[in-house]
């Protein structure tokens, strides 16, 4: 079932191959020299850990090493700083999540670039975000957390990373879309929020398929929805945010390649042809999908609207929320 989460489709694809010959012959000397790959975390975390898969088969593919440079701070905003300021040439890129990219922008209140001096060169995939209750909690779906909410306002607490994390966003989408109020209890880090909420100290959490699988599979939480548009194998009794009523919610943070404003488009294009194929050899993909990492290929001027479409959404979360950076 794994084949069909998150895959472009194939007009989509179809759309990528077409101009991977035209875009050799447009850079026929790119890259010629070792690229460099700016990730805002550090390394072991999910984004580090998604470049390291991608980064040997991109340098066997272009015959030039690409070596991930972690400059993690600022929530993934100090790696953006830096790529802002290099030269559009191509040897400076950067993979970035969905916070790092729109979120921060609306949470910090000074970034050290502007959002437009970056450009998206692919959007590769996605990790979805699971909600989770502990083992023993007396909610066996999310409609049952819900109605518990509605009858209970602001009893129910739940735990983040973070103020302002990708999964204290989508908590917030679910209040507002169900009409409820938990009470956020940020955390630094997931660890301490997972402990807490296995721990009983609080109710609930939304966090990513990767760090709480192990935590299901062990019994120690219990799975409520997923962020897919469809089931996952690995949780395949657990139904996504959509089945159970709730659409067009934060339900995944999603996982792309930048480059400083500017890049010619050609380079642009090599990049996303190179970086599309190596997603789509089955033992890349099948090292993604064991990270919890959902491939869900979009071309640079379908990302561009993606992101244009979302900025708005995130900002008005953040907004309802409250989450402030300094």
């Amino acid at each position: 079932m794994q084949r069909r989460h998150f895959i472009a489709t194939s007009a989509a694809l179809a759309a990528l191959g077409t101009f991977s010959s035209s875009a050799s012959l447009a850079q026929p000397g790119y890259p010629s020299r070792p690229v460099k790959i700016a990730v805002g975390f550090p390394a072991g975390q999910a984004t580090d850990l998604i470049a390291r898969v991608l980064t040997d088969r991109l340098g066997a593919r272009l015959n030039q090493p690409f070596l991930v440079e972690n400059r993690p701070g600022q929530g993934g905003s100090l790696a953006l700083g830096y790529l802002a300021q290099q030269a559009p040439d191509g040897y400076n890129i950067g993979f970035a999540n969905t916070g790092a990219v729109l979120t921060n922008q609306f949470l910090q209140k000074k970034l050290s670039y502007k959002p437009e001096d970056i450009q998206p060169v692919i959007l590769i995939g996605d990790i979805p975000l699971v909600l989770v209750v502990r083992s023993g909690a007396p909610f066996q779906d999310l409609k049952g957390l819900i109605e518990f909410a509605r009858k209970n306002p602001s009893r129910l607490t739940y735990s983040t990373p973070g103020n302002g994390t990708t999964s204290h966003l989508a908590m917030e989408s679910l209040k507002q879309a169900a009409k409820v109020d938990l009470v956020h209890v940020p955390y630094t880090g997931s660890a301490r929020s997972l402990t807490d909420l296995i721990a009983g100290n609080v109710d609930a959490s939304f966090d990513t398929i990767t760090t709480v699988q192990p935590f299901i599979d062990a019994q120690k939480l219990k799975a409520l929805a997923i962020g897919t548009p469809q089931r996952v194998t690995s949780l395949g009794n657990v139904p996504t945010l959509a089945e159970s009523g709730y659409t067009d919610l934060i339900g995944s943070v999603w996982i792309g390649a930048f480059a400083p404003r500017g890049t010619p488009k050609a380079v642009v294009d090599e990049l996303e042809v190179a970086i599309s194929a190596v997603v789509q050899e089955p033992a890349t993909r099948a090292k993604l999908l064991t990270v919890g990492f959902f491939p869900r290929l979009l071309p640079a001027a379908g990302f561009d609207k993606m992101l244009r479409e979302d900025a708005p959404k995130l900002q008005q979360i953040v907004k309802i929320s409250g989450a402030s950076v300094d």
